[in-house]
C-alpha cells in the first residue's frame, strides 16, 4: 500500500498547510471533503486533494511559468475552460501563492463576522 500512504501523506501536508486537519473515513462510499476546518466560517470550503503521476494543468502552468515569469516574484496563473461552456471557469495557482491568499480570507472572513 505505498501509494495509499503517499496520498494520506498529501492531504496530511495540506491540512497542516492550511491550518486544518485530514479527513479520516471509514466509509469512503460517503461523499465529504478531504480537508476539514475546525473553524464554523471556513466549513463552506471544499478541499479535495488528488496526486497522481502526471496533470495536463501541470504541464501547462510550467510552459507558462517558462514562457512569461522573468522574476522569482512573478506568479504564473492558468485559467481554462472546456469548449462547451461547462459551468466551471478554473483557475489554477501555485499552492504557495494560494496559502497567501488563503490567509488573507481566512483574516478577511473572521474580522467580518464580528
Amino acid at each position: 500500500m505505498p501509494n495509499q500512504s503517499r496520498w494520506k501523506d498529501f492531504e496530511r501536508f495540506v491540512a497542516k498547510e492550511l491550518g486544518a486537519r485530514r479527513n479520516i473515513r471509514a466509509d469512503y462510499s460517503l461523499q465529504v471533503s478531504d480537508i476539514i476546518f475546525k473553524e464554523k466560517y471556513l466549513q463552506n470550503l471544499v478541499i479535495d486533494c488528488k496526486k497522481r503521476k502526471t496533470f495536463k494543468h501541470h504541464q501547462l502552468m510550467a510552459e507558462i511559468a517558462n514562457k512569461y515569469c522573468k522574476t522569482k516574484k512573478d506568479i504564473p496563473i492558468l485559467i481554462t475552460k472546456e469548449t462547451r461552456g461547462r459551468k466551471f471557469i478554473i483557475a489554477s495557482i501555485p499552492f504557495s501563492f494560494f496559502k497567501k491568499l488563503f490567509t488573507l480570507y481566512k483574516k478577511y472572513t473572521y474580522n467580518h463576522l464580528k
